[in-house]
């Protein structure tokens, strides 16, 4: 905080250009203000002057008696200086108060206007003086105006003062207020001031930074070490039943146990509720009481896939295939002629659910969407890319060997039989079945340098991994711990393993109800991250983003403070002082973040789980991993920001 006293005699208009200062933003404090507003009351300043000077001084009501005490002290120098002494301490404490109470309100500088600064030795706390200076027949005048006494006594008050000289020779500056134009001498002085006080570009501008340009050798590791485990999660977790199986595994080696409702949860508990095998909530009990509320980091588990319909086997001319309906947001062109693996289960009418796995390994067949050659591709090519692949031609190439024998669909009967040996099921079982067709392939490093990963799945298993880490890292925490793991947010989060399912308001309720607490309040309480990606700043796709407000790879963790379409449709929209919260915990505990928004206002927009989290009364804002790619078969994320997000959601929950 930059300081400036202003003082001078008595009737120099000390107040007057005080005021100027204020007019043009300079916060004031008045000296002979705070006097008077600690003696009208009972107040230390006055029991003090009662104890030293006579408590005959202080009225019924606390404050001071300022006449009959002014009369006994002006012709007793002794007593003067004592009541001086025990004033100037009183006011300069609450002067030192109320300018860190401007300080901690952003302030940068305040004037103090204090008639008596040099006598109560405030000036060694100023960074800058400023004196008033007016002629004595000028000050008489204004003190005979102002407070209606004779001029003879009005002229023996300012005798009594130090002389002019002595403000002039101990101040920075001086402005003579003898009738001429304040405001000229005011202006020449504020811009000294602006230039002793104006905060560099460094101090005022916000700037992202990139991770790398802060990290230590030992960060570095860390980063590579944490993708490396990710990595591995990622390539067991394709689709969000294997997701919740990873997770629960995950869990266990840390000591979390299967919750069920009805069970009793204790102080240090830690558990996992599996919502039907699609959605997994992981919570640890914290020291401190429910109705403080819970920390929470929300993630979800699906990601964008070709499902299989339910009578999806059929052939045509010799070549057997399986008919898709995608799911979630896709470009469908992005779906021909890469490999695709088959994932889910298959539930039969006799009880059994049969997992499916098919073109992870080496050994494996995969699968693929077919396309138009470019030499008959005329047509096809004159149409936008939305239309040159149509969902109805999303169909998947299963097989072209005929079973023995006659007849019409051979290929098909071929690989129903293939399917039937192995798995036991016949054609009616697809009915029963959640089958999706996902990218075959492991998830890889990308670059040179291999800072980067590239995969299928990213969205939203990049957040939903660090959600899972960081309660696991901070099991001693005193807050109550939740990491949810949801399904169907690629569709809008509706159904039974969604996040707008009632089992997550039930489960706080649960928690809540266990220990005494009201869960209304424990909701109202409640803090959440909703960890979701948002689209990295792509240099060959320019025109779709507004560069200043864009997320970049590699600049650490992203606040995404509102999603939603054009004016925020659909939009969590953060309050500030929750962003301002979320906010001093990453930079009390070193998290590089960055904040964006997904693309230019008129070019589209998404949602995420933060809708379905605040409609509870729970302060939410989303938090994740900037993605390059984003919703395709092949994403890529920064192994920087992953580790942030990890470090970000670690602080969070400490």
């Amino acid at each position: 905080m930059f300081i400036i006293g202003l003082t001078g005699r008595s009737g120099t208009g000390k107040s007057l250009i005080s005021g100027i200062f204020r007019s043009r933003g300079f916060a004031v404090i008045d000296t002979d203000e705070v006097y008077h507003r600690m003696t009208s009351c009972k107040s230390c300043c006055t029991e003090e002057i009662g104890r030293e000077l006579g408590e005959r001084f202080i009225r019924p009501d606390g404050s001071l008696d300022r006449p009959s005490l002014a009369k006994e002290v002006f012709s007793d120098r002794e007593k003067l200086d004592l009541l001086n002494r025990i004033a100037h301490a009183h006011i300069l404490n609450e002067t030192r108060r109320m300018i860190k109470e401007l300080e901690d309100r952003g302030g940068r500088t305040v004037i103090v206007e204090a008639p008596q600064l040099f006598e109560s030795g405030f000036d060694g706390e100023c960074d800058y003086i400023i004196s008033c200076s007016a002629p004595d027949e000028i000050c008489v005048k204004r003190i005979v105006a102002r407070d209606g006494i004779p001029e003879e006594n009005a002229l023996m008050r300012l005798k009594n003062q130090r002389a002019d000289s002595f403000f002039r020779e101990r101040s920075d500056a001086v402005i003579v207020n003898d009738g001429g134009d304040l405001d000229v001498q005011v202006y020449k002085i504020i811009k000294i001031i602006r230039s002793k006080t104006m905060a560099t570009k460094e101090e005022l501008f916000y700037k992202a930074k990139n991770v790398y340009d802060a990290a230590s050798a030992e960060d570095k590791a860390k980063i590579q070490s944490y993708a490396d485990g990710y990595m591995k999660f990622l390539a067991n977790a394709k689709v969000e039943r294997e997701a919740v199986k990873t997770a629960i595994a995950l869990a266990e080696k840390e000591g979390f146990k299967p919750f069920k409702f009805g069970d009793k949860p204790e102080v240090g508990g830690k558990y996992y509720l599996n919502n039907r095998g699609k959605m997994l909530i992981l919570f640890q009990i914290g020291t401190e009481p429910l109705t403080e509320g819970i920390r929470i980091s929300a993630a979800h588990i699906d990601s964008p896939r070709l499902d299989l319909k339910p009578n999806p086997v059929y052939e045509d001319s010799e070549l057997a295939y399986f008919k898709t309906h995608y799911y979630g947001g896709v470009k469908k062109y992005q779906w021909t002629v890469i490999p695709l693996a088959l994932h889910g289960v298959v539930a039969t009418s006799d009880g059994r659910v049969i997992d499916v796995v098919i073109g992870e390994d080496d050994d494996d067949p995969v699968f693929c969407v077919t396309d138009l050659l470019p030499h008959l591709a005329k047509d096809q090519m004159q149409k936008t890319l939305a239309e040159g692949i149509t969902g109805e031609t999303l169909n998947i190439l299963i097989g072209s060997e005929p079973a023995e024998g006659e007849g019409d669909d051979r290929v098909k009967l071929a690989v129903l039989n293939i399917l039937n040996e192995k798995y036991g099921i016949k054609e009616a079982d697809f009915l029963s079945a959640e089958l999706t067709a996902v990218p075959a392939g492991k998830p890889r490093d990308i670059g040179f340098d291999r800072s980067l990963i590239g995969s299928y799945g990213h969205d939203d298993k990049v957040c939903a991994y660090p959600a899972l880490t960081a309660v696991f890292e901070n099991p001693d925490s005193p807050h109550t711990l939740m990491a949810v793991l949801a399904d169907k947010e690629e569709i809008g989060s509706y159904g039974v393993s969604g996040m707008m399912s009632a089992i997550f308001r039930d489960l706080i309720d649960e928690i809540a109800e266990a220990f005494g607490a009201n869960p209304r309040i424990v909701r109202e309480h409640s803090k959440c991250l909703s960890a979701d990606v948002n689209a990295a700043f792509d240099p060959n796709f320019a025109d779709c983003y507004e560069k200043r407000n864009s997320s970049f790879a590699g600049r650490g963790v992203v606040l995404t403070k509102y999603t939603g379409a054009r004016g925020k449709g659909g939009s969590n929209d953060a309050s500030a002082e929750f962003v301002a919260f979320v906010r001093k915990i990453f930079d009390d505990n070193g998290v590089v973040w960055q904040t964006g928004e997904l693309g230019r206002v008129d070019q589209g927009g998404g949602g995420t789980v933060a809708v379905d989290i605040s409609d509870k009364n729970i302060d939410t804002v989303d938090l994740g991993v900037a993605v390059l790619s984003m919703h395709a078969p092949f994403e890529i994320i920064s192994k920087a920001d992953l580790y942030m997000t990890h470090k970000a959601l670690s602080a969070f929950c400490k």
